[in-house]
């Protein structure tokens, strides 16, 4: 199955940021609300910049043989 890196990526990338956001509401990260915030706007940035990578160097739809 071609396209199951990108698949991969973004499910790694999600749990990550929802780890981070689990860690930050129950005080653990030792982060300001604020820089939480910067962190996840430039993770987000981060995310959609290497998602445009992915799909710029994929030739076939996700899943396809």
């Amino acid at each position: 199955m071609k396209g199951y890196r990108t698949i991969i990526f973004n499910a790694v990338t999600l749990l990550v940021m929802v780890a981070g956001a689990a860690l930050q509401y129950v005080g653990h990260l030792g982060m300001t609300d604020a820089q939480a915030a910067l962190v996840g706007l430039i993770a987000t940035l981060a995310v959609n910049i290497s998602n445009m990578y992915l799909r710029r160097v994929t030739t076939t739809p996700i899943g396809q043989p």
